[in-house]
């Protein structure tokens, strides 16, 4: 049996257990998103004699080919979390994926499955990378231990790094109703640079928000941030933002990440998804990448023999790093 919820607010108690540890997909977190967000998100469960499978889909006007040189946009429906995070969209059982699959595919016009790992098998629809996320493993009892691990001329890079932000005041923002347009600003550059955009959320998100978040500011003028949640043993870097103008002069996005690992560590943390993008300076830091696919189906047969054809048009173009940043790692 299938079952269409049109408001978070109804979804029933079983859920979140369903959504695990999958924070993004828990009812709270899609509360939030159908109010600052709204993109007629609908909330599907499929049940044989218990409740198996659940999925969030939305619907947007999307560029498929953003990681090419090339535009064709395409409205679709996405099943994924209607904000650019990069953890999927479902939870689905071994039980219910031709059933799945078949009202996928039943759907009309484009369909969209963000964020996949790679032991989802629907056959009929054209697969492709999409960005990965990098991870890290958290060993370190402290931030200086983790220095300590690092081969030389990272750690001096790092001390170089930390040594230009020295005068900036690092600051929790404890009630969130203070995050100021000159915050979202931040975001917002961050946004405009972006390469792959998708959704750009509303300063109401960051008020509204659980999550934590921290400012970097020089003269009591914020000029960074981070937002993060710590799901279980894993903390999880959400949002940034920063002025690109001061970036070179304080080495803003650096300091941004060790802040972030810094944050983990503290917290006891024995994982830390770094997100997806600038996977290079990320792995530079100690992560490493986890591949992350799309699936992309189109009702119109002509439509998605074009999509076929064109799988490498649409799929990211995968660059693995690994680099030996610290003690005792080799190739």
């Amino acid at each position: 049996m299938i079952e269409i919820i049109k408001s978070a607010t109804l979804l029933p108690p079983e859920w979140d257990e369903l959504a695990g540890g999958n924070f993004a997909l828990n009812k709270n977190n899609l509360m939030l998103l159908e109010k600052v967000n709204p993109c007629d998100q609908s909330y599907v469960i499929f049940r044989n004699s218990t409740m198996e499978s659940i999925f969030v889909s939305y619907k947007l006007k999307l560029n498929i080919l953003c990681y090419s040189v090339f535009n064709f946009y395409l409205q679709v429906v996405i099943i994924g979390i209607p904000c650019s995070v990069s953890e999927c969209g479902y939870s689905f059982s071994m039980n219910n994926r031709e059933e799945i699959k078949k009202y996928l595919k039943s759907l009309k016009g484009g369909k969209l499955i963000l964020n996949s790992a790679g032991d989802v098998d629907f056959l009929d629809f054209s697969k492709g990378f999409t960005l990965p996320t990098c991870k890290m493993d958290i060993p370190w009892n402290s931030f200086d231990q983790y220095m300590a691990e690092l081969r030389s001329h990272y750690r001096y890079r790092y001390k170089k790094a930390m040594g230009k932000s020295k005068n900036l005041l690092v600051e929790k923002l404890e009630d969130k109703t203070n995050f100021t347009s000159r915050l979202y600003h931040l975001y917002e550059e961050v946004y405009n640079k972006s390469e792959y955009k998708l959704e750009k959320l509303p300063i109401d998100f960051f008020k509204r928000s659980d999550a934590h978040i921290i400012t970097l500011k020089y003269e009591k003028e914020p000029i960074a941030f981070v937002q993060y949640t710590v799901v279980k043993e894993t903390l999880v870097f959400l949002f940034g933002g920063l002025e690109y103008d001061l970036n070179e002069k304080y080495d803003l996005y650096l300091n941004m990440l060790l802040l972030i690992i810094r944050v983990a560590i503290e917290n006891n943390c024995t994982t830390l998804n770094l997100g997806q993008t600038a996977e290079e300076i990320k792995c530079k830091l100690g992560a490493f990448q986890e591949e992350k696919y799309l699936y992309i189906h189109h009702s119109n047969p002509i439509i998605h023999s074009l999509i076929a054809i064109s799988s490498k048009v649409f799929s990211y173009k995968m660059k693995r790093f690994k680099f030996m940043v610290l003690k005792g790692e080799n190739n």
